[in-house]
């Protein structure tokens, strides 16, 4: 996990709260140090107490990669305690609900977001930057971070924005 991006939403009130963190060069050299991979052990602890604020969380197509990750980084890490207990979240996804009610042909984040709000801000993925990411001295490391984030950023508002459209017509919950 290089950073994570969300919006707290209380649904009684309407009230939002934008949630964030991400990978510094402290946690890539004390994983270095601790000779590990796990650079994002402290990500995933404010990750899960972000989770365990929420009844619900939303992404598109996280039902199947992004919690997956989650969950799969937190036994590599050996911070199983972190993932909530199997029930306590209630999970939506937004490429579900387009692959059920919108029928589009192509069920990406990008077509989501053109059938619904009729916009695409969409970002590329450079992986030239993902990868320095994970090199704390590298000369392009603050460059890397910085669209990673703006990319992750400009995704969430995007489903936020999508997803209020959706769930006009799809079974929150």
């Amino acid at each position: 996990v290089i950073c994570y991006n969300g919006i707290m939403r209380n649904i009684a009130t309407g009230k939002i709260e934008y949630i964030e963190d991400a990978m510094t060069k402290k946690d890539i050299k004390k994983a270095v140090d601790e000779q590990t991979f796990d650079f994002d052990k402290r990500l995933l602890e404010t990750l899960s107490w972000n989770i365990n604020q929420a009844d619900q969380i939303v992404g598109h197509y996280s039902t199947r990669f992004d919690y997956p990750y989650f969950v799969s980084r937190c036994m590599l890490t050996k911070q199983d305690d972190l993932i909530p207990p199997y029930g306590r979240i209630l999970h939506q996804d937004t490429w579900r609900m387009m692959k059920t009610t919108m029928k589009a042909k192509r069920n990406t984040l990008k077509n989501f977001i053109r059938q619904t709000t009729g916009n695409d801000e969409k970002t590329f993925v450079d992986l030239k930057y993902w990868y320095i990411t994970h090199f704390k001295d590298h000369k392009l490391w603050k460059k890397s971070m910085d669209y990673i984030i703006d990319h992750c950023v400009k995704d969430v508002k995007m489903t936020y924005e999508g997803l209020q459209k959706a769930e006009q017509f799809n079974n929150i919950g």
